[in-house]
This record gives structure tokens, C-alpha cells and sequence, in this order.
């Protein structure tokens, strides 16, 4: 892997983090709780910090990972194969949790999800895709 590859996977991390906060923390958070089951999401001081940026990097990694690996470079083209992608991760695992779970109580929920995952893939890897694109001739 090279230095585009790590600040690919940083600036896919952070994005992540960001448009995260403003999907799940303000736009559909309050959705989501209704459709779990009780206890399940935490409130926000309860957050175990550490582990949320550990996962939001993984994330910016993936993308990073796949962009590079895939030679799809610019905002438009990131942003298509990460609302492929997060549309394929969010809708295998919501629907395997609600078939085998009592995670969510309606498949409403697991729709906004899927959606809200879709929409916060596809702005993570359009970041890290106009990121990879730079200096490059189209």
C-alpha cells in the first residue's frame, strides 16, 4: 500500500465520522431508536469514543481500499461504489439481524438504515475517491 492508500483511508475515516454524526446523531437517530428494541442504542455520553473512531477509520480504509484496488478515482466515481457498497453491507447485515434478532422492531428501521448507510458510504468514498483523483488527468 502507498501514502494515497493511508490518507485515502484517513480522509474516508473522518468523513465517515462527520457525515455520521449528521445521518444517525441528528437525521434519523430518533427514527432508529423508535424501530429498536429498548436498551439497545446508548445515549451519547455513554459513547465509547475510542472505538467509534477505531470503526469510522476502518471504514475510510475499506473505501480506500476498494477505490484503489478497483483504480475508480473522483468524487461521482467514489460516491457510485460506495452507495454500492454500503447499500450491500447495510442490507445483509439489517436483514440477517432482523431475521435472527429481536434488534429491530419493524422493517421500516431496517429500511432507514439501509438507506442512511447507503448515503453515508457514498459520501465516505466520494471524499476518498476526489482525494485519490487528485493530479490525476481524467
Amino acid at each position: 500500500m502507498n501514502n494515497k492508500f493511508l490518507l485515502g483511508g484517513i480522509i474516508g475515516g473522518v468523513t465517515c465520522f462527520i457525515i455520521g454524526y449528521l445521518i444517525y446523531g441528528l437525521a434519523i437517530g430518533s427514527m432508529l431508536s423508535e424501530g429498536t428494541m429498548a436498551g439497545v442504542s446508548k445515549p451519547m455520553e455513554q459513547y465509547n469514543w475510542a472505538l467509534l473512531i477505531i470503526g469510522n477509520l476502518a471504514s475510510g480504509f475499506l473505501l480506500s481500499y476498494i477505490l484503489t484496488k478497483s483504480g475508480t478515482l473522483g468524487f461521482g466515481g467514489g460516491a457510485m461504489m460506495g452507495a454500492v457498497v454500503g447499500l450491500l453491507m447495510a442490507l445483509s447485515f439489517d436483514c440477517i439481524m432482523y431475521a435472527t434478532s429481536n434488534m429491530y422492531t419493524d422493517l421500516k428501521t431496517v429500511i432507514i438504515d439501509v438507506i442512511g448507510y447507503m448515503v453515508l458510504m457514498a459520501v465516505g468514498a466520494g471524499a476518498v475517491g476526489a482525494y485519490l483523483g487528485t493530479g490525476k488527468k481524467a
